[in-house]
């Protein structure tokens, strides 16, 4: 089969022998992809290229069983500004009716997920699980012999930022891991991502873990700081600012603290002086904007050669009660 449209130009070739007598068909592929264009096709919101050869095993049955061992070369991902070429892809899965099993070893992305569990009941028996933590009256029953295992790590990021996904800045991904163990009834996760930058938000020291056992649910969340950038859309009047925009900031400087603020504020301008004054130098201004009991503040700015005030820094503080933070 080929194709040589401009945002869809590839040749497959399978070679595999018809069933006689049963209902599982296997076969070779080898499949060239010269330019697929997600965004062309309507698949991406972003533009984003794909390339590269992809040669392995395939097999599959009219019951839902699919298995698959694919080894891709000179795989290459792209847009209209960065590429970036894979030196090593290799996939292998199994979609059965009591399993799944999915690897990708690569070298920009590692993925290791395994579990013995229908996959028509994955779904539901975890929101039970879920649920089992939260309700006493649960009806959630582990099934003997269940296990599950995930296991994801990026060894590179640049395929991701500014190409998969052009708004991510940058990512590290220490751990992410998680295992289910029916027969003793646990559940372990951990999430460690030291630094995430998206679009306007910059998250650093983030860890997530949870330990359960039974019903009974161990977790903690640790985050150093999580900012979201106040965007300055704003409409000019006598003596004031005016803005449309939310500002989200969490710190925790050795305690955790939360503070969010949304709507509409207002910022008293800089006072009318003499034009023949000495100029003196621009000063902080801060506007205390309330939400429930917390108070966020501030703008600093300076002063232009045009003599305008304008934005230099965001910068939040707040307080609850006596509580500052």
């Amino acid at each position: 089969m080929i194709t040589a449209a401009p945002s869809l130009a590839m040749a497959l070739h399978a070679d595999a022998r018809w069933p006689v007598g049963g209902d599982t068909i296997s076969g070779a592929i080898d499949l060239r992809v010269n330019q697929l264009g997600l965004k062309e096709l309507g698949w991406y919101t972003h533009p984003l290229n794909v390339q590269g050869q992809w040669q392995g095993t395939g097999t599959f049955s009219m019951d839902g069983f699919v298995a698959l061992a694919i080894k891709g070369d000179s795989v290459m991902l792209s847009n209209n500004e960065r590429s970036f070429r894979l030196e090593k892809f290799i996939v292998q899965g199994r979609l059965a009716e009591d399993s799944t099993l999915f690897v990708l070893d690569s070298d920009a992305l590692e993925v290791e997920y395994h579990t013995n569990v229908p996959p028509d009941s994955l779904l539901p028996r975890t929101r039970e699980k879920l649920l089992s933590f939260f309700r006493a009256d649960t009806t959630f029953m582990a099934a003997p012999g269940s296990q599950m295992d995930l296991h994801i790590a990026l060894p590179r990021t640049e395929w991701l930022t500014g190409i998969v996904l052009p708004a991510l800045k940058t990512i590290e991904l220490n751990e992410f891991t998680g295992n289910y163990d029916s027969d003793a009834d646990v559940f372990r996760t951990t999430i460690d991502l030291p630094l995430l930058q998206y679009q306007d938000i910059s998250i650093t020291g983030l860890r997530v873990q949870a330990d359960a056992k039974g019903s009974a649910l161990d977790g903690s969340l640790k985050l150093d700081s999580a900012l979201q950038r106040l965007p300055l859309g704003r409409t000019h009047a006598h003596r004031c600012l005016r803005t449309r925009h939310f500002a989200h900031r969490i710190e925790d400087p050795g305690r955790r603290c939360t503070a969010q603020v949304r709507g509409a504020h207002r910022l008293p301008t800089h006072e009318r002086r003499d034009p023949h004054a000495p100029r003196r130098r621009s000063r902080s201004r801060y506007v205390h904007l309330v939400s429930g009991s917390i108070e966020l503040a501030a703008l600093h700015r300076r002063r232009t050669h045009g003599g305008a005030l304008r934005p230099q820094q965001w910068r939040a503080t707040g307080r609850t009660g006596d509580e500052h933070w």
